[in-house]
């Protein structure tokens, strides 16, 4: 049995805890890149040229939210096609 021992004269005492891990390991920290640097300007012009940007205007879409979402979905189609989304190790 151990006995704590005030250091001064204050009636506060320290107080702390032991905790035994079961062997739960840390989740590992990521980063999310992407690499453009072997993208083809020509090829990614040409792919943007080919999809239909009227038929967004031409949806109907009830607000511009509804509106930009489109235009984001065909827009990042292409660039995860060109330079998709890798997940690298953080380092320290």
């Amino acid at each position: 049995m151990e006995t704590l021992l005030p250091m001064s004269d204050s009636n506060h005492f320290s107080q702390f805890c032991i905790l035994k891990s079961n062997g739960v390991k840390p989740v590992k920290e990521t980063i999310k890149k992407r690499d453009f640097s072997k993208v083809s300007s020509e090829e990614f012009n040409n792919d943007l040229s080919a999809i239909d940007w009227d038929d967004i205007i031409a949806s109907k879409a009830s607000n511009i939210d509804e509106l930009f979402s489109s235009f984001y979905r065909k827009l990042n189609t292409v660039v995860n096609n060109h330079a998709p989304v890798k997940i690298y190790p953080k380092l320290n």
